[in-house]
């Protein structure tokens, strides 16, 4: 109580020696312009003080100044301006659009405006231009690949509606589960956000779904700016939440509003999926060229399609053969069965905004209507966007803002993990038009596929998963329904022209209902399938946060500028469940918990397949402050510091205290450079952390949490189990040190060529991670604090016009980055620990080498590093794990982006790349084992460079030739064509000494491929890892606006005409078959469900009245 009185004096004081500058004001009156007409909302402040105003409607502008004192026009997208006031009152402006000058206004921490020359750490601004390139994408991070350095984003095989893995600085951590997420904030609201992915629920694949998260509503076309704030420095003031880096969005107002200000588009948007699978189309299915099946039909025999997975049979010889469902046919293969599976698809968005404002204040209303279909049958969403975003200036001494973002979603049948369907068999004699229609009979139920030979007899057939896919995608539901409000009111109260106070309540707010309506599968002989689950899940954020801000002018060379203030968060998350389990429905397509078929009621240990209800609550509290000293706007230094006490952690170590420094030097105006017109050089230093993560569920570790087991109905007493995880409470916050170094340049008039350089070096220790323990102790694993993990790299963003005139002008925008880690140290005795992976493949961090080094299961080896082959033919491999040398982390990426303007029309090409890292491919191992494709076809007959054998009555393989008969000692009397002889050699051993001699056992062609399937989750070789590296074609586009003059003449403020292309393809990559970017979830090194790529077709109309 003592220190609150103490700054409130102090700030009264201030308050009362700056009351001397009233008398000497005059009113200045003036307008604000540039190249198009007046500029509203242009921020007009008296230099060094908090006075200050904005430009209404019309450009026009008032304020109180005194002669001497220094006026400062700002815009966020303009070259700020400086006039000193001399004896006029008038004073008119005209603002050069900025072309990335030092005097650009850029959104900091907490929503405050800073000059870009004063920050001391790495930031990256995405425009609303750059994110609509390409026309409002589904997801607008989308639209994020290689245009900022240093910032990795992926979308996986979940599609655009699921979860996206934004990375900034390669964030890592000793744990799969580690949260690597930064934090998004709109508007000074903190988005409450979560890593998604179709993993979650692998136990049930067709009902694994990637929700996404909150950031997944964020419309594109309501967004005006992402600013990334990627150093530790530059997220102290947000605190724990911001450990990974801040991506700040700040949507659009109605301050630049002309004409009538009204803004319509329309966008039509065409999705068509594509594969990269290097399909085989010259055999059919079966175990070898031999595997000829027939049956009778009518007492003659006719040929039939075998049953198997495998696509090793007989070629296609276009002859009569009987299919599945007993109709005849020709012994085809069907090209593109695989793509047509999936649906081109037509989506629609639209948008209309109304904007304006006054010498008080300005508004933006919109309101989006999207409709998404997927390419997958039955998945399809709806949403609905209403934005406004205000401000209201009663007075000189007061403002305030108002942005509501209210997002309804609706989505039906989202994509589930699909690999079962390739794991399964692709085979190039399945026609998946047919199954379409077949799977479900003339009643409307699932067709029993045990009647064609297709059933739970032969459960690893195609049949099953492609039938299994589509009843669940076209006849059963699962329904998502979102209600998600993020809502803020900011205020600013001027006290004097130096004192104010900035005071912000927001909200995230989330309602989802999700939905399960499962079909009875078939009423007779047995009622079988049929259920309903209801899911409700209410997620809310609360923010408050109060600052006061002090700003000065000293002698007219040093400036101060500070502000102290106080946060407060809290998170509540509850949720709750019924479903009819696996009861059943009594009667078909009542979706009722009173519809259960109660006779199969659970037992109680199954109770939690019925009903469940989980709650959680954890709270924020937070100090901060910051402290600037300029001189001469040349040198900078800078202090930031924060401290939280976090709920999720025992007391005293609940609390952790984050500092910052920064100092920046602007030597362009020390120093004279032929041709440079400015720069700066920044240093930067901080030390942040946080504690457990709500995101990744570790909400309770101040607390030891107990879970019943029982609840008491009729089935007996509570039962109450401990947690398996041992319960410590002396694990304390973790921290991340960073230290960053860079420099900024502009280069030639008018600034044509910029360069931003960065380095940086962090060190994040005291990890929370899992530690397994002996089940003596009777808990599985104990959270412990361990680890030193340094991090670092340099990021390269450059920006330049090689050719610009009156007429033409090319701009080209390169970004790179690179980064490397280590793990200096880990836990005390313990050198080495398990990230991910099973029994095939592990990532693994190791002290002293780059964290995420995969280990396989390598090649045995004799003394002159041949590969020793077993006597079954194959080749051996080690008994355990050992390092590939390879790592799962990429070494640089970045991207190539060219923008060509020529009068109206700009055109656009967007690329991507990335280099280093290695994926594990699931679909290229089923793909290989089950023979569709052509990597597969060397050695399964004469053609394909097979060798010919025979088998002897001890069933080994004998070296034959291709055109003789089998001799008499061939146990079948059959020369098979389908041998291969692995390039190593075999042991032998005489008189009890081993020696190698080259291989010469003959294996078959099906039976090497098929070891591409059981080494799946057994033994992974190193030879089956892939270097993922890429240069992607990502954006191609093209627009047109008319002409000034036709516009006026059509009573228009703009019209533009739109046309692009996104994922056109991929000009070098070293990954066959599948989409580099097609991961199963947020491990970008896990790919393991299966889908096409998409390339999408958008043509836009943007008109402003």
């Amino acid at each position: 109580m003592k220190q609150f009185y103490q700054t409130w004096c102090i700030a009264i004081l201030l308050s009362i020696l700056s009351i001397t500058d009233v008398f000497s004001q005059q009113t200045v009156t003036g307008k604000v312009t540039d190249a198009s007409g007046n500029v509203p909302g242009v921020t007009v402040a008296v230099k060094g003080t908090s006075r200050g105003t904005q430009t209404g409607a019309d450009g026009s502008y008032s304020i109180q100044a005194a002669q001497g004192e220094t006026l400062r026009f700002s815009m966020v997208g303009y070259t700020s301006q400086e006039i000193v006031v001399g004896s006029t009152k008038t004073i008119n402006v005209l603002l050069e659009e900025n072309q990335g000058s030092l005097d650009e206004v850029v959104v900091t921490a907490l929503g405050i405006k800073r000059e870009k020359r004063s920050l001391g750490y790495a930031t990256a601004t995405i425009s609303n231009d750059d994110l609509m390139k390409t026309g409002a994408t589904q997801n607008p991070f989308l639209a994020m690949y290689g245009k900022a350095a240093g910032v990795g984003v992926n979308i996986g095989s979940g599609g655009p509606t699921a979860g996206v893995n934004i990375r900034i600085r390669g964030a890592a951590g000793l744990e799969s589960g580690t949260n690597t997420r930064p934090l998004f904030v709109v508007d000074g609201v903190p988005l409450y956000d979560e890593s998604t992915s179709m993993e979650s629920r692998g136990y049930d694949p067709l009902n694994s779904f990637d929700y996404g998260s909150g950031i997944n509503d964020l419309n594109s076309e309501d967004i005006e700016s992402m600013e990334i704030l990627k150093g530790a420095k530059a997220t102290v003031l947000y605190g724990s939440q911001a450990l990974n880096g801040v991506v700040l969005i700040t949507t659009k107002s109605g301050r630049k509003t002309r004409g009538l200000g009204i803004q319509l588009s329309q966008q039509t948007s065409i999705d068509q999926p594509f594969t990269f699978i290097d399909f085989q189309n010259d055999y059919g299915s079966g175990e070898s060229t031999r595997d000829i099946q027939y049956a009778t039909i009518n007492g003659q025999q006719v040929r039939k399609l075998p049953l198997s997975r495998f696509s090793f049979g007989p070629k296609f010889d276009g002859t009569s053969i009987m299919m599945y469902d007993s109709t005849m046919n020709n012994y085809k293969a069907y090209p593109n069965n695989f793509i047509d599976f999936f649906r081109t698809v037509v989506n629609n968005r639209t948008n209309v905004a109304v904007a304006g404002g006054g010498e008080i204040g300005s508004a933006r209303a919109s309101y989006t209507t999207n409709s998404y279909k997927d390419i997958l049958p039955g998945f399809k969403q709806k949403q609905h966007t209403f934005s406004f975003n205000g401000n209201f200036m009663p007075s000189k001494f007061a403002s305030f803002e108002f942005v509501n973002n209210l997002y309804s979603v609706n989505t039906k049948n989202r994509r589930p993990n699909i690999q079962q369907l390739v794991a399964t068999g692709l085979n190039r004699d399945y026609d998946y038009n047919w199954m379409k229609e077949f799977y479900h009979d003339a009643d409307g139920f699932k067709r029993d596929l045990e009647n064609y030979g297709l059933g739970s007899s032969s459960p690893g057939f195609w049949p099953n998963a492609a039938s299994s896919i589509l009843w669940e995608q076209n006849d059963n539901l699962d329904e998502d329904k979102k209600f998600h409000l993020v809502s803020s009111i900011r205020s600013t109260l001027r006290f004097t022209d130096n004192i104010s106070f900035i005071g912000q309540a927001a909200i995230d707010y989330t309602n989802t209902d999700f939905i399960t309506q499962n079909k009875i599968i078939r009423m007779s002989p047995d009622r079988i399938g049929g259920g309903y689950r209801w899911t409700k899940r209410n997620l809310m954020v609360q923010n408050y946060q109060g600052l006061i801000k002090y700003e000065n002018t000293f002698n007219k060379d040093w400036n101060f500028f500070g502000f102290v203030g106080s946060a407060y968060q809290k998170i509540t998350d509850n949720s709750m469940y019924t479903s009819t389990g696996d009861m059943g429905l009594l009667y078909p397509d009542w979706y009722s918990l009173d519809n259960a078929n109660i006779a199969n009621w659970p037992t109680a240990g199954a109770r939690s397949k019925v009903l469940g209800n989980k709650r959680g609550s954890d709270v924020l509290y937070s100090v901060l402050g910051s402290a600037t000293l300029a001189y001469k706007e040349t040198y900078y230094l800078e202090a930031q510091a924060r401290n939280d006490w976090n709920s999720t952690l025992q007391s005293p170590n609940n609390s952790y205290f984050y500092p910052g420094l920064s100092f920046t030097w602007n030597f362009s105006n020390n120093i004279e450079i032929p041709r440079l017109q400015y720069g700066k050089f920044r240093l930067a230093w901080a030390d942040v952390g946080g504690g457990p993560s709500t995101a990744t569920g570790d909400r309770y570790f101040a607390n030891n949490v107990f879970s019943v087991g029982q609840l008491p109905y009729s089935y007996g007493p509570v039962s109450v189990t401990p947690p398996s995880a041992l319960f410590l409470e002396m694990i304390k916050p973790f921290r991340k040190r960073e230290f960053e170094v860079g420099f900024n340049t502009r280069w030639f008039e008018k600034s044509r060529l910029e360069v931003d350089f960065s380095f940086y070096n962090n060190n994040t220790y005291n990890q929370i991670v899992s530690q397994p323990l002996s089940s003596a102790t009777g808990y599985s694993t104990a959270r412990i604090n361990t680890g030193d993990l340094k991090n670092w790299g340099t990021e390269v963003f450059i920006k330049g016009a090689p050719l610009a005139n009156d007429k033409f002008r090319w701009d080209l925008t390169l970004t790179a980055a690179n980064q490397f880690s280590k793990v200096k140290k880990l836990y005390p005795g313990i050198s080495q620990k398990f990230i991910t992976g099973n029994s095939g493949f592990q990532v693994w961090a190791e002290e002293g080498k780059r964290i995420g080094e995969i280990r396989v299961y390598d090649y045995k080896r004799d003394d002159a590093g041949n590969k020793i082959v077993g006597n079954n033919g194959q080749y051996v491999l080690s008994d355990a794990v050992t390092n590939s040398g390879k790592n799962v982390n990429p070494d640089v990426f970045g991207g190539i982006m060219n923008d060509f303007f020529f009068k109206g029309f700009n055109f656009h090409v967007g690329i991507d790349y990335k280099f280093g890292g290695s994926i594990f491919s699931y679909t290229n191992n089923y793909l290989m084992g089950t023979g569709v494709i052509k990597q597969s076809l060397p050695g399964r007959d004469e053609e394909n460079g097979g060798i010919a054998y025979y088998i002897d009555a001890n069933n080994n393989k004998i070296r034959w030739q291709h055109n003789q008969s089998a001799p008499a000692a061939s146990k079948d009397g059959i020369v098979y064509h389908d041998g291969m002889i692995m390039d190593g050699v075999r042991a032998v051993t005489t008189n009890g000494q081993t020696s190698y001699v080259q291989n010469d056992i003959i294996v078959s062609a099906p039976s090497y491929y098929q070891t591409y399937i059981s080494d799946n989750s057994t033994s992974w070789p190193p030879d089956r890892l892939f270097k993922n590296d890429y240069i992607k074609l990502r954006e191609l586009a093209i627009s047109y606006t008319i002409p000034q003059e036709l516009s006026n003449k059509m009573k228009l403020q703009k019209l533009t005409l739109t046309a692009s292309v996104r994922n056109l393809g991929y000009l070098y990559k070293t990954v066959p078959n599948i989409d580099p970017e097609g991961a199963l979830g947020s491990q970008g090194y896990i790919e393991n469900s299966f889908y096409p790529s998409i390339r999408t077709y958008t043509f836009g109309l943007n008109v402003s009245f």
